[in-house]
Order: C-alpha cells, then sequence, then structure tokens
C-alpha cells in the first residue's frame, strides 16, 4: 500500500510539473508573440524624404547610401517621380497629367527606423538629422505619434517581461512544493537507508536520477500540450507573426522547457534532500 501511494505521488507530482511547464511555456509563447508584433509595427514606422527638384541620379544614389548609412535607419526605399504618379492614378483611380501638364509629384525616399529599442533614434531627431542633408526638400514625419508607439511598444515588452519572470519564480516554488512532498512522503526510507550506514551520495544518487527523469518526463508531456496548442493557434489564426515555420523560435522555446523543467527538478530535489538526510526521530513526523 505505501508503495502504490509513493508512485501514485510521483506521477502527480510529474503531472503537475507538466502542467507548470506547460502554463510557463504557453506564457512564454504569448511574450514572444507581442515582442514579434510590437517589432512588426516598429519595422513599419517610417519617415518620408521628398527629393528636391532637379537632382541627378547620381546624387541621388550618393543621397541614398548617406541615408542608408545614419545611425538608427533600418532601410530606405526610393521613389520615382513616374511612380509615385502610378500610386495616385491606383489610389485616386484619375491620372494627374489630365488636370496638369507636368507631373507635380516630387520622388521621395521612405526612410524606416529600426526597431531595437536600445540602439534606435527618436523620430523627431532622426527627422531633424535627414531633414540637413543636401538635397532633401521636405521631411514628412508624425513624430509624436511614431514616439508614443515607440513607448507604449517599450512598455508592453517590460511589462510581458516582468510577467514571464514573476510567473517563473512562482513555478520555481510550487514545483519545489510538490517534489518536497514526494521526498516527504520517503522520509522514513531516507532514514533507514542512514542507519544502516549509507553515505550521502549513495542516498542522493537515486533521487537525482528520478529527479531528471521526471523533469524530462514533464518536459516532454508539456511539449505534447504545447505542440497542439500551437498547432490550433498556426490553423485557426494564420495571421500572427510566429507559426510552426519559425523553427528556430520554437526550438528555443521548447530547449528552454525542457531546460528549466529538468534543473528546476533537480535543485528542488537537492534542496528536500539536504533536510532529510539528517533528520532527527521527532521530525520525522513533521512536515
Amino acid at each position: 500500500m505505501a508503495t502504490r501511494s509513493v508512485k501514485s505521488a510521483y506521477y502527480i507530482s510529474t503531472l503537475s510539473v507538466s502542467m507548470i511547464l506547460f502554463l510557463l511555456g504557453i506564457i512564454a509563447y504569448t511574450v514572444i508573440n507581442m515582442a514579434r508584433a510590437s517589432e512588426r509595427l516598429m519595422g513599419d514606422m517610417c519617415v518620408t524624404l521628398l527629393v528636391k527638384e532637379g537632382l541627378g541620379e547620381e546624387k541621388i544614389k550618393a543621397l541614398q547610401g548617406k541615408i542608408a548609412a545614419t545611425e538608427g535607419v533600418a532601410k530606405v526605399e526610393y521613389t520615382t517621380k513616374e511612380q509615385a504618379a502610378a500610386e495616385f492614378r491606383a489610389y485616386a483611380g484619375e491620372d494627374l497629367r489630365v488636370f496638369l501638364d507636368d507631373n507635380p509629384l516630387p520622388a521621395s525616399f521612405d526612410v524606416y527606423l529600426k526597431d531595437d529599442y536600445e540602439n534606435r533614434v527618436e523620430p523627431s531627431k532622426m527627422a531633424s538629422v535627414l531633414g540637413g542633408y543636401d538635397g532633401v526638400s521636405e521631411v514628412l514625419c508624425q513624430s509624436e505619434v511614431l514616439e508614443q508607439v515607440s513607448r507604449n511598444v517599450y512598455k508592453v515588452r517590460i511589462i510581458a517581461a516582468s510577467f514571464l519572470l514573476a510567473l517563473l519564480v512562482v513555478s520555481v516554488i510550487l514545483i519545489g512544493n510538490t517534489i518536497r512532498m514526494v521526498i516527504h512522503s520517503k522520509r522514513f526510507l531516507i532514514k533507514t537507508m542512514r542507519l544502516v550506514g549509507a553515505t550521502d551520495k549513495f542516498i542522493r544518487a537515486p533521487f537525482m536520477r528520478e529527479a531528471m527523469y521526471q523533469g524530462l518526463s514533464a518536459g516532454v508531456t508539456a511539449w505534447v500540450l504545447l505542440t497542439g496548442v500551437i498547432m490550433a493557434v498556426d490553423h485557426f489564426s494564420p495571421e500572427l507573426p510566429f507559426t510552426m515555420d519559425d523553427l528556430r523560435m520554437l526550438a528555443l522555446l521548447y530547449g528552454s522547457v525542457m531546460v528549466v523543467g529538468v534543473a528546476i527538478c533537480l535543485a528542488s530535489t537537492a534542496l528536500a534532500l539536504r533536510r532529510y538526510l539528517n533528520i532527527d526521530n521527532t521530525s520525522l513526523y513533521v512536515y
């Protein structure tokens, strides 16, 4: 009966660890999605530079290279006067040349900013720098809107990272208590081994090995559940930026879940064993 009770406690403990790792993986998956969505949003932010009339092709290429080399610039896209007219015609359904002899739309550069918050330059400062380049006639930039979006994205990242860290701490505590209960159920076995002369290393070995297997089993179970959720999200919401095709991110997520599971199980078992290795007879009946 006692053996069955110990096995039952072990299985319940493993299932509990699996559920905690699964929840941790889901939160990490959500945080990754939020981070990538914010990166995509930041990547869509741009400053438009209108090119002066009559600027030669060589000067335009030189200006494009200078803009691309500016700190905080991710990429530069050049639009000719003809392309601008074609875009207007596609948008408005009217050709400007019906009303005007010449095309009044200027050539322009769309300058996209880097989404790396630590290394980025504020849009207002970027607009000031780019507006001073020779060959730029005007800068179009909603700097207040862009900076507000940038600040909000940074806040979302901080909040999400803090929440994930808090969940990790809670997970360590919950898994530690779960494993401690399993070790507590085997306290008489530990005491008996100690009485017959077993060393600390000899007593720890099977428990640490069992903890490693428990962490691996819990990690694999969490993998299965996590895969089911990700596949469901990928099927019903393919527009999300994080999908099953991103193998690098999936490997990082799954690897982290497994490493955290094994590490917490080993650490929690080692800490619990420290208490019961030298426990006295009176404390055997106290949790």
